[in-house]
């Protein structure tokens, strides 16, 4: 692992060795992960401003949400330039953009959280930890946060991968059949 200074100043880490990043300008795919995490963000917001946590549908819209946001991406690196890229290589750079989109949609969960509920990270006596309007089957303040980084995780792996996979080789057969 190489740590680069970028123009700005701040670190940027790249994985040199790995083949898979080798041929991808990761930095330049952040803008759409950091888009996408906030296509997700919107929705969770909601769920955690109702105050109910009932309404988890909330959740999965925003993992739609995330992945209309690669495919987005998808669409504007197959239409970049004017020959195309290989499926392969479009798959791979929409699994990259993912990954970074599920650690900064994890991270915006967090601080989201500590914003907008910090109750939930007050310390209870054992037995009362709940949140006076939560469903019953919640046991306790920690399976909201459970709830909310999986979902930003294992719903954005799943929305992220299948729309990657599906949407560059539905691309690709489109422009060929157009050729």
């Amino acid at each position: 692992m190489k740590i680069f200074r970028h123009s700005g100043g701040t670190i940027i880490k790249v994985f040199s060795k790995v083949k898979m990043f080798k041929s991808h300008p990761v930095t330049s795919y952040l803008k759409y992960s950091f888009f996408s995490a906030l296509l997700y963000i919107i929705p969770a917001a909601i769920f955690i401003y109702d105050y109910s946590y009932t309404k988890s549908y909330f959740l999965f819209i925003g993992n739609l949400l995330f992945g209309i946001g690669i495919a987005i991406f998808i669409w504007l690196l197959n239409n970049k330039n004017s020959n195309s890229k290989s499926a392969g290589y479009v798959i791979a750079a929409g699994h990259i953009t993912a990954l970074a989109g599920i650690l900064f949609a994890a991270v915006l969960i967090f601080v989201l959280l500590l914003i907008m509920a910090p109750e939930l990270f007050k310390a209870a006596a054992p037995g009362t930890e709940h949140i006076t309007h939560s469903p019953t089957q919640l046991m306790g303040n920690r399976s909201i946060i459970t709830i909310m980084l999986f979902s930003a995780v294992v719903g954005n792996i799943i929305a992220g991968s299948f729309i990657s996979i599906l949407f560059s080789s539905t691309i690709k057969i489109f422009k060929q059949k157009a050729n």
